[in-house]
């Protein structure tokens, strides 16, 4: 599972003992000082720039863990 946000009401979604694999838009990094829990990973790009970064990164690396189905 991975868990994304961009803000402090996502806060929750970046505690590692429960979410390892958090990640956090760019624009995120605004809340830094506020946030007891940070995530594990950062986008470049913000907001849902950000957002789609993650998926186009998950999208290529998908060729190796299975084959693309048609709906």
């Amino acid at each position: 599972m991975i868990t994304v946000g961009d803000s402090p009401n996502d806060e929750s979604l970046f505690d590692a003992s429960r979410f390892p694999h958090s990640v956090g838009v760019a624009n995120s990094q605004h809340y830094r000082e506020q946030l007891v829990h940070h995530p594990t990973y950062v986008t470049d790009a913000a907001e849902v720039e950000g957002f789609c970064e993650l998926v186009r990164s998950l999208l290529n690396s998908a060729g190796t863990v299975g084959k693309k189905r048609r709906a």
